[in-house]
């Protein structure tokens, strides 16, 4: 893992664009995979627990008698609500500035624990869920009253409205690029690794993606088209760069075998 996770500490684009003048701002998500030390701020909520923390902390006594008392799904749902409450409210705080930003959202949303309702309304659950998904989610998570559909819908629907005034905010006044993309599908279908169904395939590779670029229009992209591509298409269209894109393929692989790609 290690040489991936340099790449991803220290992104060639971060480097190219600082050569153009831009700064790099990390909201953090709280995945520690996804640190940015190279970033020249760092926005994260206080008190602050990465996700492994915070599984870790879930199993100690402090923390079941916490959620004792924690209302709506005790510490780990209360943790992501306040994460992404504070994310959503560093965007809005962001001051206009002659110095052009490069700002990197990390929103673990829509994703179990679904903590929202569709009005922004603190939604009950009974399950923390877990850093995979749907996979822990459906082994834990059985009240009769509940499906991961009508979750995820909700939590869609929350997020689609709570992002309009930070989006509006970093683009006031300003140009600016907007990218909105999901690391993964909605996975109301369980996917079985061993032995992929292709609707449970196609539901996970198929991600929330758009693109505004900074005359306003919607960037239009290829039906088949994944992110590998999405930065290749943005640098070509606002800095003529030489970045024609490159084929679109998606590979499968599972939690046991990494990097042993199907």
């Amino acid at each position: 893992m290690r040489p991936l996770v340099a790449l991803l500490r220290e992104p060639s684009l971060v480097r190219a664009l600082r050569g153009a003048g831009y700064r790099y701002v990390f909201h953090d998500g709280g995945y520690g995979v996804l640190r940015q030390p190279s970033a020249d701020r760092v926005e994260r909520p206080w008190p602050y627990i990465d996700e492994l923390g915070g599984r870790i902390y879930a199993r100690t006594t402090a923390a079941r008698l916490l959620n004792l008392v924690l209302p709506r799904g005790g510490l780990m749902a209360s943790r992501r609500r306040h994460h992404l409450r504070t994310t959503l409210a560093s965007i809005r705080a962001e001051e206009p500035s002659a110095a052009p930003a490069l700002h990197f959202v990390h929103l673990v949303a829509p994703h179990p624990p679904f903590v929202f309702n569709a009005d922004g309304s603190d939604r009950p659950v009974s399950d923390p869920g877990g850093i995979d998904d749907d996979y822990e989610w459906r082994h834990r998570h059985r009240p009769a009253d509940e499906t991961y559909s009508a979750g995820y819908v909700a939590h869609s629907a929350w997020l689609d409205q709570a992002l309009q005034e930070p989006l509006d905010r970093l683009m006031a006044g300003r140009p600016a690029v907007i990218v909105v993309q999901g690391d993964h599908g909605s996975r109301s279908i369980h996917l079985d690794l061993d032995n992929p169904d292709p609707d449970a395939l196609r539901e996970r590779v198929n991600i929330l993606y758009a693109i505004r670029m900074h005359d306003g229009r919607q960037l239009e992209l290829p039906a088949q088209a994944t992110p590998v591509n999405t930065l290749r298409l943005v640098l070509a269209e606002v800095f003529g760069a030489a970045t024609p894109p490159v084929d679109d393929r998606t590979f499968l692989q599972d939690w046991h075998r990494p990097y042993q790609f199907r």
